[in-house]
């Protein structure tokens, strides 16, 4: 069961975990298997290609969102660090 967070850096530090679990799913190749399957056993001709193209592009796209929120996970854990260090310095 997942638990609130409590504080503003183990909020910070849950969304990023839940950014890395996304981009993993993401990087799982979703279309793969569409792809595969939309190959020259499937069907040929110009209609197929283009489709199967535009599939390729989706999966391009797929893959380089994975990696813009693993970017943000690396920022959001960073922000969480900084706030760990000024409360840190902070205390009497």
């Amino acid at each position: 069961m997942w638990a609130m967070p409590t504080t503003e850096t183990e909020l910070l530090r849950a969304r990023a975990r839940e950014l890395r679990r996304l981009a993993a799913r993401l990087h799982a190749r979703p279309l793969s298997d569409v792809v595969a399957a939309a190959g020259d056993d499937t069907w040929r001709g110009p209609i197929a290609d283009r489709a199967v193209g535009l599939l390729r592009a989706d999966e391009r796209r797929l893959d380089h969102a994975g990696d813009d929120l693993l970017r943000h996970a690396v920022h959001l854990e960073r922000r969480a660090d900084e706030l760990d260090v000024l409360a840190v310095a902070a205390r009497p």
